[in-house]
């Protein structure tokens, strides 16, 4: 969290006390508030009281409750001895229930009786402790909500700075996604190369093979050169060396280039080498063929004027 945003909400939670109480002055002085303000408090007082008698099980407030309701009883069956004048239309009714009752209690019906309703009476507060409990709730109920609302802020940017390190998390990512992409198009031309290279060294090997599988061990299929170095091959009892079966490395996408670079350096490095070599032990097998060739050629002529040079010395010592 910055230090501005810190600071702020320590200035908004200090000011918030002051604001609450010219609250609780509003709530005094301003008389459509002071109504409002004291019909929230009478509706507090009697949540809190359900509350105690409820969850809480207040002994003392129950033994007021049943006092009052005692009290209440008394007064009512003392009005009913009290001796009262009625009028003519009240005496009328009078009557008419008294008769009704007697008709039940004939007919063998249960009296009705009042049931008392389970509800507690809870007696309402005086308006000026109404008035004191409704602006201090008020007062409290603005300090809360600022404090709510500071903490439901710092939730948000919170929130917010997480989602926009994943978004620039994603975003670098990707960026390095296309990097690899790249370097492995650039390298993609040299792994080409290289399959081509094995390939032909594979085909140039099943060449050489002597077997009867081969059609190009057949002498009559393979050529003169092929012939002759198969022979060569066979008298000096070396035979062609086994393939090696071809193995796919799976590499993971995600390596430092450099290290990449240096053995794609030294791989390169290593197969013009090869090459070379090749290409000198070919020459060199070349020249070697063709020096065979010229001293058999010179021996032929050799022996060719060796069986037409002796007539010629018999007919001139004749």
């Amino acid at each position: 969290m910055s230090l501005t945003f810190k600071l702020l909400s320590l200035v908004v939670r200090t000011a918030a006390k002051p604001i609450g109480n010219y609250i609780k002055r509003q709530t005094k002085e301003h008389e459509g508030f002071r109504r409002f303000a004291v019909a929230q408090a009478q509706r507090v007082h009697r949540i809190d009281m359900r509350m105690r008698l409820g969850i809480l099980h207040d002994a003392d407030a129950q033994q007021r409750m049943v006092d009052r309701e005692v009290r209440a009883a008394e007064e009512r069956k003392r009005k009913a001895e009290t001796p009262i004048v009625r009028t003519e239309e009240e005496q009328l009714k009078y009557d008419a229930q008294k008769a009704k009752e007697e008709q039940d209690a004939k007919d063998g019906k249960p009296k009705e009786e009042k049931v008392s309703s389970s509800r507690p009476k809870i007696k309402p507060l005086s308006e000026t402790r109404a008035i004191e409990l409704g602006a201090n709730f008020f007062s409290e109920a603005f300090i809360f909500g600022v404090a709510v609302s500071l903490l439901m802020v710092e939730a948000w940017r919170s929130r917010r700075k997480e989602s926009e390190r994943r978004d620039n998390v994603a975003d670098r990512l990707e960026q390095l996604e296309l990097e690899v992409e790249g370097l492995r198009s650039r390298l993609d031309p040299d792994l080409e190369d290289e399959k081509a290279l094995i390939e032909r060294v594979r085909q140039e090997r099943v060449r050489k093979t002597w077997s009867w599988w081969n059609p190009l061990s057949w002498s009559w299929v393979r050529g003169e050169e092929d012939t002759a170095i198969m022979e060569e091959d066979r008298d000096k009892g070396e035979m062609p060396e086994k393939e090696k079966p071809l193995v796919a490395i799976h590499k993971p996408g995600q390596k430092i280039v450099v290290d990449r670079a240096e053995d794609d350096a030294v791989d390169a490095a290593r197969r013009e080498e090869r090459r070379a070599e090749k290409r000198k032990a070919d020459i060199e097998k070349v020249l070697e063929d063709k020096k065979q060739a010229a001293v058999l050629k010179r021996r032929e002529a050799e022996a060719q004027s060796e069986e037409k040079s002796p007539p010629n010395t018999e007919r001139k010592e004749r």
